[in-house]
């Protein structure tokens, strides 16, 4: 069985429905981080920002403190579930708006590769602050330039579900 072929064994609205939830739940976690329980200033949380320079990026990092730094450690554990659920709901949404042996069900990757930058973001991101407050420029320039390619990625799978669902279908 080609790996494009597994959304299309499941119950798509059950876990569609379970996993949206999920995400929903984990993102306010994050957006709230832990409801104050972790304190992380939001202009260094770089996550969050779809286009940053360098220089903004080492502003971020090197702004923090000590406290800061490991509560955006967790905050990141926290973001790793997030990945894990959310790049799979939107290949599971795409699959239902994409023919099972289409030549269209390529599409299915893009969620892989918002996958892959978002990974290498916190990657590199994780990097400094287990290294903190030693930074590696190299690591930092990775991040800024996969942070836009994730939400490149995870945009277009949207429009391309939103396109589907709704244009096509008429």
């Amino acid at each position: 069985m080609k790996i494009s072929q597994l959304p299309y064994r499941y119950n798509k609205r059950k876990h569609i429905i379970i996993i949206s939830i999920t995400t929903i739940v984990i993102t306010i976690l994050i957006y709230s981080q832990l409801f104050g329980v972790l304190y992380v200033p939001n202009t260094s949380i770089i996550d969050f920002k779809v286009l940053y320079s360098y220089q903004t990026f080492q502003t971020a990092i090197q702004s923090l403190t000590i406290e800061q730094a490991h509560a955006y450690q967790w905050i990141h554990v926290i973001d790793y579930l997030f990945m894990l659920l959310f790049y799979p709901l939107l290949v599971l949404l795409l699959s239902t708006v994409i023919k099972q042996q289409s030549k269209q069900s390529n599409i299915l990757f893009i969620p892989l590769f918002g996958y892959i930058f978002d990974l290498i973001e916190n990657i590199c991101i994780d990097i400094h602050l287990y290294q903190y407050p030693e930074l590696f420029q190299v690591v930092g320039h990775i991040a800024v330039i996969v942070t836009p390619l994730k939400f490149l990625m995870s945009l277009l799978a949207i429009l391309i579900y939103m396109y589907k669902k709704v244009i096509e279908k008429k």
